[in-house]
């Protein structure tokens, strides 16, 4: 998509009679999977008790704390067709720190190097998270960097460090045995990681349509749909 040049735009909608005015206007929708399962906190907590590697909270007003989540997000999400470029301080501050307030996200990030407590200014994955009025644990979003993960640490129990604290902060109580209802985007947790015997199961398979784009020069549209086929 770099080398070809194309210049995109991008929307999500919600609800089908919308997407369908975009749609007569030359938008189009790319499926996002989405998995929903029933996680053991029992076997999660089990886990970074084992591994002894602790996260920390990222604050999107501390400069240090955007750097760093700048950073990582660059290097992960240059590996992926169809995600918007963070480049801009100021796209964090503002419009990613106004979606974090009105839906009450949490961030959670694991060190770059092999220690208990992680630092802000250099990080190796990170997980935002919200919950929702019923109780579920949604992610918003996960990246890594394998290079940088540490010890022997894998991207899997990279994100489970990271989606403990993110339930322990969101969930009040004590939720040590408890079953906690999570969904995360297929894109960024495979399906198996949570569909497992240890830490749970998989309840439902689900498929977001809102995601949207638009090819702004139309000569292109038809290569790039093709592409995506």
């Amino acid at each position: 998509m770099v080398e070809k040049q194309y210049l995109l735009s991008t929307l999500h909608s919600s609800r089908s009679p919308i997407r369908g005015i975009y749609q007569r206007r030359d938008w189009f929708s790319v499926p996002i999977g989405y998995g929903s399962y029933d996680v053991s906190m029992s076997a999660v907590c089990q886990l970074v008790e084992d591994l002894g590697i602790d996260s920390s909270r990222m604050d999107l007003r501390e400069t240090d704390h955007v750097h760093a989540l700048m950073a990582l997000y660059g290097n992960a999400a240059a590996r992926v067709n169809g995600l918007v470029v963070r480049d801009d301080k100021e796209y964090w501050n503002k419009w990613i720190y106004e979606e974090f307030t009105h839906w009450r996200c949490v961030c959670y990030a694991l060190n770059a190097e092999d220690n208990k407590e992680a630092s802000p200014s250099c990080i190796s994955a990170y997980l935002i998270a919200c919950q929702t009025a019923g109780g579920r644990i949604e992610v918003i979003e996960y990246f890594y960097d394998q290079r940088q993960l540490p010890g022997d640490i894998t991207p899997k129990q990279a994100f489970i460090i990271v989606l403990y604290r993110i339930v322990t902060a969101l969930k009040s109580g004590d939720c040590s045995d408890a079953v906690v209802s999570v969904t995360c985007p297929m894109a960024f947790v495979p399906q198996d990681w949570l569909q497992d015997p240890l830490y749970g199961r998989i309840v439902e398979i689900s498929v977001d349509m809102g995601c949207m784009y638009r090819v702004m020069d139309s000569g292109q549209k038809t290569e790039l749909l093709m592409s995506l086929d």
